[in-house]
């Protein structure tokens, strides 16, 4: 234990679960579920796999252990949904969820195109007001980074540039 106060993760995820409107219980088609008990609950079809990143915020290393789960049956209007849930981090954030959503474009079959929406959360330490100011400073800025680079790759293989 490197913490003054052991950290529950299924308590605290279940709480960021339920305080959130981007994968509501009642709508998510399992996904919910499937992401708090894996792998007790598991939606059918539904791909998992963990793998550990080593990364740099800005302030030293940070190894991080996550959970990836892709639901090809998807939920609602979203035809695949794909989630990311950090299970462990050595600093700075506790715990965290990505979820994409693909949703076609209904407006313009013909096109096949798609939204790809992405929804973040997670939770950080307690820290003070300058530290948890810099921290959320940096991993914001991480974060855009991360998106555009995604983005533009999509649209590389997408335009074949």
């Amino acid at each position: 234990m490197d913490r003054d106060k052991p950290f529950n993760l299924y308590e605290n995820m279940k709480s960021m679960l339920d305080a959130s409107y981007y994968l509501p219980r009642d709508k998510s088609g399992g996904i919910y579920q499937h992401v708090l008990d894996y792998p007790e609950s598991k939606v059918p079809g539904a791909i998992d796999f963990f793998y550990w990143e080593d990364i740099d915020f800005g302030q030293g290393p940070t190894i991080r252990v996550n959970h990836a789960s892709l639901f090809p049956g998807g939920a609602g209007a979203a035809k695949y949904v794909a989630t990311n849930e950090q299970l462990y981090a050595s600093r700075f954030i506790r715990i965290a969820l990505q979820v994409f959503y693909c949703v076609f474009d209904t407006g313009n079959p013909d096109k096949g195109g798609f939204y790809l929406i992405e929804m973040n959360e997670s939770r950080v330490p307690d820290f003070g007001g300058l530290k948890l100011g810099a921290v959320r400073r940096i991993a914001t800025e991480k974060g855009l980074a991360s998106t555009r680079d995604i983005l533009s790759l999509h649209l590389r293989r997408l335009t074949a540039k």
